[in-house]
């Protein structure tokens, strides 16, 4: 399986390629990682009254942006879905999900979290228990007790996951 990480050109906050390895560990069903840079953000999702964009948009755009691959946005830029304020990213099964940066800052750590989370979503993890990073998180405090490594019974389902 391929995995394909698009980066938004304002994406400058984290190494990303400090990801790689971390990602190749955590999924080893992961056979490769092809990046693309510089990618400008879709027009459509952006909402000027919340100065946010629209998560669940930019999955769509996600879509129209992927080959056969699996996608990992992402994004500098701060992101909401409906009735929420904020989410740091939105993930679908056998899809994608788009990841933001932007309350993270220098935090890399529970960036991490975040992108085990989203990325637990694309191969089919649903929502845990703390201290599971598939645990729902409303804010950057939800994140600190987080593992940064999924508990057994999600760890189960991914190794499943890798088989089918």
């Amino acid at each position: 399986m391929e995995l394909q990480v698009v980066i938004e050109e304002g994406v400058k906050e984290f190494n990303l390629k400090d990801f790689r390895g971390f990602i190749l560990t955590v999924f080893p069903f992961i056979r490769e990682i092809q990046t693309t840079h510089g990618i400008i953000l879709c027009k459509q999702c952006w909402i000027a009254k919340r100065n946010q964009y629209n998560a669940e948009c930019l999955l769509d755009y996600v879509l129209r942006l992927k080959d056969n691959n699996i996608v990992a946005f992402f994004i500098s830029q701060d992101t909401y879905i409906r009735d929420l304020n904020y989410v740091f990213g939105i993930g679908a099964s056998n899809i994608g999900a788009v990841i933001s940066t932007y309350r993270f800052k220098n935090d890399i750590s529970n960036f991490q979290k975040v992108v085990l989370h989203e990325l637990g979503h694309i191969f089919g993890l649903d929502h845990c228990l703390p201290p599971c990073p598939m645990a729902s998180s409303n804010n950057i405090l939800d994140l600190y007790p987080l593992n940064g490594s999924y508990c057994q019974s999600c760890q189960k389902e991914l190794r499943a996951f890798e088989f089918k």
